[in-house]
């Protein structure tokens, strides 16, 4: 492998990484805000579902809009390895006429 294509899989483990921790982090507000949302129902004898299910979308655009950056580099990786690996492929290939 080249080093190139080296560097290349090493920036798209750094985004993939990047990319699974937003979303542990995320998960990881939703059930601390869902508990606290909870508690807040209990305490004032009222139910939190609702307002929970309306939290969990906002969270998840949340989320999507904090991973957009990692998963646009990811992509733009995938391509580059892509590219570089099929023209090492066709240089390394027999000539057929």
């Amino acid at each position: 492998m080249a080093p190139d294509t080296l560097n290349l899989y090493g920036a798209l483990d750094s985004a993939s990484n990047e990319f699974d921790a937003i979303a542990r982090d995320g998960a990881d507000l939703g059930c601390k805000i869902g508990a606290l949302m909870i508690e807040f129902g209990k305490r004032h004898r009222c139910d939190a579902a609702g307002a929970i299910e309306h939290v969990n979308d906002a969270l998840s655009d949340l989320i999507n809009d904090a991973q957009g950056p990692s998963y646009r580099r990811r992509v733009r990786l995938e391509d580059e390895i892509g590219a570089l690996e099929d023209a090492d492929m066709r240089r390394s290939s027999p000539v057929v006429l």
